[in-house]
């Protein structure tokens, strides 16, 4: 399993790589990480909070590289192999509860050190989103089916649900 799942990242890290041009000033076009899970902009901030929908191009990569890098140490630390599938990636739900973990986590290590609960709050968010791992892969046992609807609201329900609430908009408000 933990073979897949390296294998897995280095997937993502090399399609990640195609997609993007070659940072300015670095031949290998590779992003700079000021430590693993920890991107890094050019500018040398931390990007926090991320919004998958609002970032692009090289801070896109560089995400991805660190929430890769969290990722794996993430599963590799707290064993689980099982819960948290190498098809990770895949998974649009995992990316956003994994987000959050690893922002959690930065925000909780990335202190000056004057606050003690800091660790204890990286625990108690860990605990308390940990079950939520376990149901998203649940169609993913033995290699990656992607269990996403591709229609959800059909044309139809959309047209009724538009008349809908132009309807309720021209009626008067009770009261």
């Amino acid at each position: 399993m933990v073979v897949a799942q390296q294998r897995s990242i280095q997937q993502l890290t090399e399609l990640l790589a195609r997609r993007s041009p070659p940072e300015p000033g670095r031949p290998d076009g590779s992003a700079a990480t000021a430590r693993p899970g920890r991107p890094v902009e050019p500018d040398g901030f931390l990007r926090r909070p991320i919004d998958w929908n609002m970032i692009s191009g090289r801070e896109r990569l560089a995400a991805w590289e660190g929430l890769a890098a969290f990722v794996e140490d993430f599963v590799l630390r707290y064993s689980l192999q099982f819960e948290v599938l190498a098809c990770w990636w895949r998974h649009k739900d995992a990316v956003e509860l994994l987000t959050a973990m690893w922002q959690v986590y930065q925000t909780s290590y990335d202190q000056d050190g004057t606050d003690p609960n800091a660790a204890m709050t990286w625990l108690n968010h860990y605990y308390t989103n940990a079950n939520r791992l376990k149901g998203i892969f649940v169609s993913c046992r033995e290699e990656h089916v992607d269990a996403t609807p591709k229609v959800w609201m059909t044309p139809e329900i959309r047209r009724d649900f538009l008349q809908s609430i132009h309807r309720e908009s021209q009626e008067p408000t009770a009261g």
